[in-house]
């Protein structure tokens, strides 16, 4: 599985083996092996495979069919099978819901306007 995956991967970025053996510190003939299902690429290796296209090391081993980014600075929702576009449009739009009504209202507080008032009308 590591080989076919590593294979589109490297084939969607427009890479070679060369030029990807280069950047991971391995050999040519190294992504050959992998990309062919002939040898497992090592702990060290998968982790360098993954980092460099951003995938997590269980979609590498075909545990997850989703390419889930290894590292992201946004938090993701991660939906069941089956469940259809509609119902992912609807999800979403809850979540959406649930921070705006968890954003706070800039409003002056109610004391405040109180007092506010009360100050306004003694000076009238």
């Amino acid at each position: 599985m590591v080989g076919k995956r590593l294979k589109e991967l490297r084939k969607d970025k427009k890479i070679t083996q060369i030029n990807l053996a280069k950047l991971l510190g391995i050999t040519e003939s190294a992504i050959s092996t992998y990309e062919h299902d002939k040898v497992e690429p090592t702990h060290k290796n998968l982790i360098r495979i993954s980092n460099y296209f951003n995938v997590t090391v269980d979609y590498l081993l075909g545990i997850v069919d989703v390419p889930i980014p290894a590292y992201s600075t946004d938090k993701m929702l991660l939906f069941p099978n089956g469940i259809n576009e509609a119902e992912i449009r609807f999800i979403n739009e809850y979540v959406e819901f649930i921070r705006l009504k968890n954003t706070p209202v800039v409003e002056e507080p109610i004391k405040k306007r109180r007092k506010k008032r009360k100050s306004e009308n003694r000076n009238t």
